[in-house]
């Protein structure tokens, strides 16, 4: 990965300095209101296949046993949110197949924004290490797709 601080050098300062931290290689140095922050500026900038793109890249550096958890619990929101989500991939799916989880994760995201900022929020139902680890990855992949647009 690129160095995130040349790359968001022009979406926000801010970001730029709370993807610095986190590429450092300890996201837990990073406060979850800085992440929800950092996520809210760069994910509403991607179209839905840059979106998935990103989730995919992120997905893709979390444990088998991170990405089912991720799956059942995206499962569990979007049905008491009534979201429908046809391709939401089983937990043992999501273990093996990052893309099918960024799919699901990318038709939540077009579907209902604010589900997946409340659900990664500080304080949110699935505020965790994980949920910091995931909104992190998947904004540093999404800050690299805007840097291709610039």
């Amino acid at each position: 990965m690129q160095d995130i601080t040349q790359i968001l050098g022009s979406v926000s300062p801010h970001v730029s300095d709370v993807l610095r931290q986190a590429q450092t290689g300890d996201p837990e140095a990073v406060t979850d209101a800085d992440v929800h922050q950092a996520y809210s500026q760069v994910a509403p900038q991607l179209t839905r296949e840059q979106f998935q793109q990103a989730a995919a890249a992120a997905f893709d550096q979390l444990t088998p046993d991170e990405r089912s958890q991720i799956a059942e619990h995206l499962r569990t929101q979007s049905q008491q949110q009534q979201v429908q989500v046809p391709n939401l991939p089983s937990a043992t799916t999501a273990a093996t197949d990052p893309g099918a989880l960024a799919k699901a994760t990318a038709e939540v995201n077009e579907q209902a924004p604010n589900m997946l900022q409340q659900l990664f929020a500080p304080g949110g139902t699935f505020s965790s290490p994980l949920a910091k680890a995931a909104l992190l990855g998947i904004t540093a992949f999404a800050a690299q797709q805007i840097s291709k647009r610039s």
